[in-house]
């Protein structure tokens, strides 16, 4: 009779085991595919606008689950990226930006002061009617934000592709570590 017990307590706690393994493969392959998703929608909109990744990412935080909520979310900014991100260059009549990788646009009167703070961006005087103020007050230059470069129906096919491809495949391994894994 104690000998039952013991063996039933131990396949309990086995069992225990095996389910928190599930559950710790299962976040773990979320958080590796939406790694791998960011990764893709971010070569997708290079290809098309002129901006390194790590600015692009950035803009991008990826939410991962708990325990309870086995769930990976990307969430995309909305706020604009600084002009100055985007390849620009000062020139003799104002500042050279390639927000698409196709064409290089000039924005006459515009500079690229360093703030005191540090801060470094693309500006332009502000206007009285027509005429630009001498001095003060600058205005900052954005270009789009990361929400307008990624979020369309090619960047979207391009992540649920990569979810079906690449999810069971990560799942595979990530449960084979955790269940070989020594408690």
């Amino acid at each position: 009779m104690i000998g039952i017990k013991h063996n039933i307590n131990e396949a309990v706690k086995a069992f225990k085991n095996m389910q928190q393994s599930v559950v710790k493969a299962e976040l773990s392959a979320n958080k590796k595919v939406a790694k791998q998703v960011v990764t893709e929608i971010v070569k997708n909109a290079r290809e098309r606008y002129s901006i390194k990744a790590s600015d692009l990412k950035d803009s991008i935080d990826v939410k991962h689950g708990t325990g309870k909520k086995v769930t990976a979310r990307i969430v995309i900014s909305n706020r604009r990226i600084p002009l100055i991100k985007f390849n620009a260059k000062p020139t003799a009549t104002g500042v050279s930006v390639m927000v698409l990788r196709s064409r290089r646009k000039i924005i006459k009167g515009s500079f690229i002061p360093v703030l005191k703070s540090g801060h470094v961006n693309v500006f332009v005087r502000k206007r009285v009617g027509s005429i630009r103020v001498h001095r003060l007050p600058i205005k900052q230059l954005y270009g789009l934000s990361a929400a307008k470069m990624l979020v369309n129906e090619r960047t979207m096919q391009i992540a649920a592709n990569k979810v079906f491809e690449k999810f069971d495949e990560i799942y595979a391994h990530e449960l084979e570590y955790y269940l070989n894994k020594k408690p």
